[in-house]
């Protein structure tokens, strides 16, 4: 496990042990921020996570708590404003995170052992802190959602670093990409669905339980380990060949075999609630003759031949002959969703995809590739980088839309800033003697 999972865990699951103590011994407010408030057991129980996931440089309890009580401000700000959070804003990320608890623990019984509790109850202390997280967030988004910022403030900006407080830029890429999957024949994709039949039948005629058989043959690896549970999903958050096939059963019910991007499945209904489900599922996926992989690299060979004399540019090869829906629509062109633009810094890159062009020059195409796809399914690819950026201090010319990006939330900072000031003198506010002397950045008293 990661340091970054494990500090997660620890985030996570001393806020739920906070939310779910039966009993909270010489607990009391320390501070009131209009109807919001706050305990000194929370105070005590933020301080520990901010040092667990600050070692170099610990914060004290003074800068936690003013935290905390810009946390407080926000919400008791949202309900004059009325921005309100559902059950159903944060259902999603409960869910996602309760299954990788799972996923670590190895089971849901397992967790409930931990916390001495039902599972249920574990999902409802995680659900009031993501709340509260979540609506804050939104407020803050009503209140500086819509700064925007002109190309001459970007400039002002840029013009105020001083220079050897300029940082220096990465290499970085922009990078096109082309999938093509070897095919199986009849005969391979009959055997592999003869093989889930053989499980269905076991499971169906006692001799077999449909938690072992996942344990022991399901390629999803997640949920493998916990008997092929998913844990609760909505539609949307299934594959929508998988969805309408889940969806569809009865508790107990097992499919027939279902075919989707990541494979071939066994499903069986195990809970529904409302437009959400609980299922267990076996994966098998496609495994390619070393015949299938050679035609399809000779394919993939000869549009690469065609790119090369110039009778087809990559871009609409890759509209053309792509077998990936991601990017094929768009040439090939990979998207750093993350930082909203096209070039990646070689540190943003996976570590795949860093080994896949090393070597590779502006202009280049690469040879084809035998990799995986991100369902681990065997592909063969083709790059194109279509331009390459060499590691330099930052300029406005080649980094405008990094420093852009910059510029607009130091801006939104600044208008937060000013609305933080002009509402806390308007708000009712109480802060216990003990934390009286506090070094605030913002004036509460």
């Amino acid at each position: 496990m990661t340091n970054r999972m494990i500090f997660l865990l620890i985030l996570i699951i001393s806020q739920i042990i906070l939310y779910s103590q039966d009993t909270i011994v010489l607990d009391k407010i320390i501070v009131r921020v209009g109807d919001e408030i706050i305990l000194k057991s929370e105070l005590e129980e933020n301080f520990m996570q901010s040092s667990l996931m600050n070692t170099n440089l610990k914060p004290s309890k003074c800068s936690v708590l003013e935290d905390m009580m810009i946390q407080k401000i926000l919400i008791n700000q949202s309900k004059i404003d009325s921005i309100s959070i559902t059950d159903d804003e944060v259902e999603n990320e409960v869910n996602t995170r309760l299954n990788f608890f799972v996923n670590q623990a190895g089971s849901i019984s397992a967790i409930e052992v931990y916390y001495n509790k039902p599972f249920v109850e574990i999902k409802e202390d995680l659900k009031k802190v993501l709340k509260e997280q979540y609506l804050a967030e939104k407020e803050k988004n009503h209140i500086i959602g819509d700064v925007s910022i002109t190309p001459s403030e970007v400039a002002e900006y840029f013009n105020k670093i001083p220079a050897e407080n300029l940082p220096l830029i990465e290499e970085s890429y922009e990078i096109r990409v082309m999938y093509i999957y070897p095919k199986m024949s009849k005969e391979e994709e009959q055997e592999l669905i003869n093989q889930l039949l053989d499980i269905k039948a076991k499971i169906t005629n006692g001799q077999r339980r449909f938690d072992a058989m996942a344990r022991m043959y399901s390629k999803d690896e997640g949920s493998a380990k916990n008997g092929g549970e998913l844990g609760f999903l909505s539609r949307g958050e299934l594959d929508p060949d998988f969805a309408a096939v889940a969806f569809s059963l009865k508790p107990n019910e097992i499919s027939d075999v279902v075919k989707t991007r990541f494979g071939y499945h066994l499903i069986q209904m195990i809970e529904r609630k409302g437009q959400r489900v609980n299922v267990r599922h076996i994966l098998l996926r496609p495994s390619f003759s070393s015949i299938s992989q050679q035609k399809a690299i000779n394919y993939a060979d000869s549009i690469r031949r065609l790119i090369l004399d110039n009778k087809i540019s990559f871009c609409d090869a890759a509209k053309q002959f792509s077998e990936d829906k991601a990017t094929k629509n768009n040439g090939g062109l990979l998207y750093n969703a993350k930082e909203e633009k096209t070039t990646f810094t070689i540190s943003e890159l996976n570590a795949q995809t860093r080994y896949e062009i090393g070597g590779l020059k502006e202009g280049d195409v690469s040879e084809p590739l035998v990799s995986v796809d991100n369902y681990q399914i065997p592909v063969i690819k083709m790059y194109k980088i279509e331009k390459k950026i060499n590691a330099h201090i930052a300029n406005i010319k080649d980094d405008y839309p990094s420093i852009y990006k910059l510029a607009l939330a130091n801006k939104k900072e600044q208008e937060f800033d000013k609305w933080l000031k002009k509402t806390i003198v308007k708000t009712y506010i109480s802060i216990d003697d003990n934390y009286k002397e506090c070094d605030f950045k913002y004036k509460w008293k």
